[in-house]
């Protein structure tokens, strides 16, 4: 709004120092004067529009700020409540989840909190089940749990070699899952193959079934009434053999009527 203000100033600057050397007849300067009042109004009242959203904007967020605060409290107040009254029966590894969840709410929680104590016997008795079962990094997060409520460094000593022994695990296991992980893709790709080979017949006007069978989904089926020894020769001298044997199968079944034959497609 400024900029403008100074902007039209000096037009009307301007302006003034021609008409008073008379290079503008008093028409045309009212003209000009007229445009200039029209355009400072409509600047103006946009100014005054984007000061009120943005007004509005923050006053919003802060509503929303303080309202996420209030919630925030409130959930810590009932996390709180219900941990109090927990019997001592009570499953550790809830506990133990409570006690998570007033950390997560409580920027102030401490190893000097009211509760640190029972939290921290309760993500030892997690870590312990943790390390039984063999599990990294459950173990080093109620390794770490039990640590900032406040366990002592005795006990905290008998379980940090083991929780670092899992992790080392964990990592020497990296390729192994990651081979897994492959596998499963192949598989999904495969089976979803099947459904797409499926729609393709169909949209050639033949009802050929597809179905996929293997613990590996690596065996495809092709079922049609009227395949035979024609269909099938035209089908290993096409290229639909060389597209399924790419998708990783390992056997290609064509069953008729009165009519059955399959290529090993894991042989070259």
């Amino acid at each position: 709004m400024g900029c403008v203000s100074m902007l039209l100033l000096i037009v009307v600057i301007g302006v003034g120092v021609a008409y008073a050397r008379k290079a503008l007849t008093a028409r045309v300067v009212g003209a000009m004067i007229f445009i200039l009042a029209v355009i400072l109004i409509v600047a103006f009242a946009s100014s005054s529009q984007m000061e009120s959203r943005q007004r509005l904007e923050g006053a919003t967020n802060a509503e929303a700020k303080s309202a996420d605060a209030t919630l925030n409290a409130l959930h810590l107040a009932r996390s709180k409540k219900q941990l109090s009254l927990m019997p001592a029966s009570a499953p550790l590894r809830q506990v133990a989840a409570l006690c998570d969840d007033i950390k997560n709410k409580d920027s102030a929680y401490s190893a000097s909190s009211e509760f640190s104590q029972r939290c921290a016997s309760a993500h030892l008795d997690v870590l312990r089940r943790a390390i039984r079962a063999g599990e990294a990094a459950p173990s080093r997060a109620a390794f770490d749990s039990a640590k900032r409520d406040g366990a002592t460094p005795e006990v905290l000593a008998r379980f940090e070699k083991p929780v670092k022994d899992l992790e080392k695990q964990y990592e020497l296991m990296a390729p192994v899952r990651a081979a897994l992980a492959a596998r499963e893709r192949e598989v999904d790709e495969r089976r979803a193959y099947a459904i797409h080979l499926r729609d393709y017949f169909l949209d050639g006007k033949e009802d050929i079934g597809v179905e996929v069978s293997g613990k590996m989904a690596d065996r495809i089926t092709l079922r049609y009434v009227l395949m035979g020894a024609v269909r099938a020769r035209a089908f290993q001298k096409g290229t639909l053999i060389d597209e399924i044997r790419a998708k990783g199968f390992r056997r290609v079944d064509l069953i008729g009527y009165d009519y059955h034959v399959y290529w090993d497609l894991s042989k070259p």
